[in-house]
């Protein structure tokens, strides 16, 4: 009566509802709820449902929550569409390193991406480049983010590679 603000007599026909029936205890007693996951996201000072989130904060939300799931296999296509170049360049990148040298980090992350920051500031130990060839795509290059011949096929084919391996430089040293 005190925990859920009952008055006296609800509380007595409440009990007395319960415990005529000895079927409606069992019934209350083996009740599961049904599954529900509320995903928000602090916008500036508030939480915003994901329901009311534009499509980037949506998919901001989402690849957050799939980087919280640390330990498994990992598998992002594009993960850059919808998503803002400072969170990609700011905070993608950083997890993407985070979880790979981390205790806790991920056995592997595979990523299809247009975006040069992810593989080359993300430290990707296996870039493949792929590119069309008569309706297939094939594989033209085939190396870790060090090699030159990678390098150079991420600075042709990916829209802003100069400026990823420039920000690389000044990060973390030359190549």
């Amino acid at each position: 009566q005190k925990r859920f603000g009952l008055t006296p007599g609800m509380a007595e026909r409440l009990t007395k509802w319960l415990t005529d029936s000895e079927f409606r205890l069992l019934e209350i007693e083996t009740l599961i709820p049904r599954d529900s996951v509320q995903v928000d996201l602090r916008v500036e000072d508030s939480l915003k449902p994901l329901e009311r989130l534009s499509p980037g904060q949506r998919a901001t939300a989402m690849l957050l929550l799939l980087f919280a799931q640390q330990g498994r296999l990992l598998i992002l296509d594009q993960p850059e569409d919808d998503l803002d170049s400072r969170f990609i360049y700011d905070d993608v990148v950083q997890i993407l390193r985070d979880q790979k040298t981390g205790k806790n980090g991920r056995h592997q992350i595979i990523a299809a991406t247009h975006n040069p920051n992810i593989p080359v500031l993300g430290d990707a130990e296996l870039v493949l480049v792929l590119e069309p060839h008569e309706g297939k795509t094939r594989v033209v290059g085939r190396a870790s983010i060090d090699d030159r011949g990678v390098c150079e096929h991420i600075k042709g084919i990916m829209e802003g590679g100069e400026e990823a391996f420039r920000r690389r430089a000044e990060k973390y040293g030359e190549i």
